[in-house]
């Protein structure tokens, strides 16, 4: 590996291949592509942080997937001109799976997640939300996982002013309260997580803290983005629209394969919610939206709090990735995880998707008490995407 002390001429020439492991860049203002895809090495420099940038040559038609912010390590030669010729490149950072302690058999267990907006575009009565409540009543499942944006900034009554009564009014008595109400003789428990549109949350940012409400035990806040254990199963989920983010983003080059389980892949692989950097601007936007499936208005930009950036990572590899996003619902296996999309609950006048996931008990690992098993129960997880 090479690692850089000192400044270098981008004029050396290394005839040896080498492996360089650095940060992909787009050269310029445009949209990352061969002609302007980038390598930013780091100095080993401890008065200041800087780096040594080659330009990647891609013409070799080496296949691969690539996006500003991405971590990589490349095999290959510098020639006279400065240019990165790789032969290999490789974007695998593997992430250690969840260590399952054994568990006592018991009956399996069934979430729903729904993700906002809850309400059509013509009002702000909920009804998206009712009816799913409804079904929530019926099937009593074990865990319901309610994803924002709740009071969203983007519908147009909001963003008009037509409004009389104040964001947090229509929040508490349009949305929690009769959440609160369905669940209090269920066995049901509830988890809400924010999103950047919800209108009435006081920090627009990302990570975003958890809502500061003060709630019966049923019903539990998380932050935006969260991994928590329910029951031993692990769940990462994220509100923010980062697959979209990332299809804008990404250049792929004679990369054969499902797209979509490729943009999962890469937030395993970068063990990170949101590993692109810069962020997604709006005019960012350049992709096909039937190929990706693209249903309602362009996401929204995203505020980064980078000092908070830390909070985004991914800690371990999740049973279960949810990634709600504004591009066709889905549910896949890939490496070990099983990533869910379930669509927006509302698109526009008419209801949306919502998600069923169920995992029998025998899936579970049954060793010693204080040994520890990483077991991969993704293949016993089956996931149905339902209309509301």
């Amino acid at each position: 590996f090479i690692i850089f002390s000192s400044p270098l001429c981008l004029c050396c020439v290394f005839k040896e291949p080498s492996v360089y492991v650095g940060c992909v860049v787009c050269e310029g203002e445009g949209h990352l592509n061969p002609s302007s895809c980038l390598l930013e090495v780091p100095l080993r420099n401890v008065h200041k942080r800087t780096g040594v940038v080659f330009k990647l040559d891609l013409s070799g038609h080496i296949p691969c997937c690539l996006f500003p912010g991405q971590v990589i390590a490349v095999k290959g030669v510098v020639t006279h001109k400065g240019i990165l010729v790789p032969s290999s490149i490789w974007d695998q950072g593997a992430l250690p799976p969840f260590p399952r302690r054994s568990i006592v058999t018991t009956p399996g267990i069934t979430l729903f997640v729904a993700a906002g907006p809850y309400t059509t575009s013509e009002n702000l009565d909920m009804n998206p939300l009712h009816d799913l409540l409804a079904v929530v009543s019926r099937e009593q499942p074990d865990v319901l996982i309610l994803m924002g944006p709740f009071v969203d900034i983007s519908h147009n009554l909001i963003k008009n002013g037509n409004l009389d009564m104040s964001f947090d009014e229509i929040f508490y008595n349009s949305v929690l309260n009769p959440i609160i109400l369905c669940v209090k003789n269920l066995r049901t428990e509830v988890i809400l997580v924010p999103s950047q549109r919800d209108a009435h949350h006081d920090f627009p940012v990302y990570p975003q803290p958890p809502f500061q409400l003060n709630l019966p035990s049923k019903v539990t806040c998380l932050a935006d983005p969260c991994t928590v254990t329910v029951n031993g199963l692990c769940i990462g989920a994220t509100s923010t629209d980062v697959l979209f983010h990332l299809s804008a983003k990404a250049m792929f080059v004679g990369a054969p394969g499902d797209r979509m389980a490729r943009l999962v892949q890469h937030i395993l692989q970068q063990q990170c919610y949101y590993p692109l950097h810069p962020v997604y601007r709006k005019d960012d936007t350049s992709i096909n939206r039937g190929c990706d499936g693209l249903q309602g208005d362009v996401p929204s930009e995203l505020n980064l709090d980078y000092p908070h950036l830390k909070h985004a990572l991914l800690p371990t590899r999740p049973d279960i990735l949810i990634l709600n996003s504004d591009l066709k619902a889905f549910a896949k296996r890939v490496d070990g995880c099983v990533a869910i999309n379930t669509g927006r609950l509302t698109k526009s006048i008419s209801g949306g998707t919502y998600a069923k996931v169920a995992m029998p008990s025998d899936a579970r690992s049954s060793s010693d008490d204080s040994k520890t098993a990483a077991t991969d129960v993704s293949g016993s997880i089956a996931v149905q995407i339902l209309q509301i």
